[in-house]
């Protein structure tokens, strides 16, 4: 199971790496809830990266890599110069992780998600 979330997690790693860098202009409805968009698409990061490694000993590694991903987003769209360095969209990051980490033991109660499932390779 754990090679579904790691394929869910380069996928969506590779989509919004494009949708962060393009030049093209987004659609208005995803502008006007652009911090929610960004606090959502770490919540949902953040769960695949903690799926995608279930048994890691040093989850905090996990949430750092998120959190300097998100950075180093705003470091490049600041270089493009047709998409801003937004301070906001760098704290709406960071909270979607921290949102996600309370949500955290409770999927793991799901049957489907639990990490000590058998054969999980």
């Amino acid at each position: 199971m754990k090679w579904v979330f790691r394929l869910l997690l380069v996928t969506c790693l590779a989509v919004i790496t494009w949708l962060a860098l393009t030049s093209e202009t987004m659609p208005t409805a995803f502008q006007i809830w652009d911090k929610l968009n960004h606090l959502a698409v770490f919540i949902t990061l953040a769960f695949l990266a903690d799926f995608s490694f279930p048994q890691s000993q040093k989850n905090w590694i996990k949430w750092v890599s998120l959190a300097t991903y998100g950075l180093g987003l705003e470091i490049i769209q600041l270089l493009q110069g047709h998409r801003y360095f937004e301070v906001q969209d760098l704290l709406a990051e960071i909270i979607g992780v921290i949102c996600y980490l309370p949500l955290r033991g409770h999927l793991q109660r799901i049957p489907f998600l639990s990490p000590e499932r058998p054969g999980d390779d």
